[in-house]
């Protein structure tokens, strides 16, 4: 009798003992299959953000003496991720800024003369391994053309006219930009961003408001020849996608 009890004991126990041998391989590939499944989802995804922001331009050196003001400039930027391994990212940024203008109205139409520029600037983006909080700050290199041109519009009130439009002073420059900043992140995909950029540009012509006695208003305007330095003060928000 305590024969036959040892003997199913010891049966019990060599089938337990291979069960779980034949269990613990299925479940290791399968974790390992589930890890290298996450592996695989993780390399396969990298990071993009659209950002737009409200900048503050501060002139510097000639083109501070050329226009005597600071301007407000509207930014937009596409950035995407280079390598899963590293936070670098380069991307695309459009801005606009009006540096001056001027309207009046007429018997028969409303004149109005902006003097304007816009960049295309190519940006290389790179977070350090340093951070705290929610804020991961960045440096920021860019380079790319800037196009400036004064626009005169001239809007008739007789309905069957077409609306009249002329570029009266266009010039293209090279600028590079250098700057830091850093993401503090709100919710979700959601992040505020700030930064500052010093900007150098080449020597272009513009135009620049100097008059108010003229009642045409592209009179008001007078041409001025300056490198484009300035300081961008970029205030905006980020949205991963």
């Amino acid at each position: 009798m305590l024969f036959n009890l040892i003997s199913a004991k010891t049966l019990f126990l060599s089938l337990a003992i291979g069960l779980v041998g034949c269990m613990s391989p299925i479940y290791a590939q399968d974790a390992t299959q589930v890890k290298e499944s996450d592996e695989e989802e993780y390399v396969t995804h990298k990071l993009r953000f659209v950002e737009f922001s409200i900048d503050r331009i501060i002139p510097i050196q000639t083109f501070k003496s050329s226009i005597n003001t600071n301007l407000w400039s509207g930014n937009l930027r596409y950035l995407v991720q280079l390598s899963k391994e590293k936070l670098d990212f380069i991307g695309l940024e459009i801005n606009y800024t009006q540096i001056a203008n001027d309207s009046n109205v007429f018997s028969d139409s409303e004149v109005k003369t902006s003097s304007n520029f816009v960049g295309a600037f190519f940006t290389f983006r790179h977070f350090p391994n340093l951070y705290f909080w929610r804020i991961e700050p960045f440096a920021e290199l860019a380079i790319g053309p800037q196009f400036f041109y004064t626009q005169t519009t001239t809007s008739f009130f007789d309905v069957d006219s077409t609306n009249d439009v002329a570029f009266d002073e266009v010039d293209t420059g090279v600028a590079y930009a250098a700057g830091v900043g850093f993401m503090l992140h709100i919710t979700g995909q959601v992040f505020l961003t700030t930064q500052v950029n010093y900007f150098g540009g080449t020597s272009v012509t513009y135009l620049v408001k100097r008059d108010d006695q003229f009642a045409f208003p592209l009179d008001n305007f007078r041409p001025e020849t300056s490198q484009t330095n300035y300081i961008k003060l970029q205030f905006g928000i980020s949205v991963s996608i």
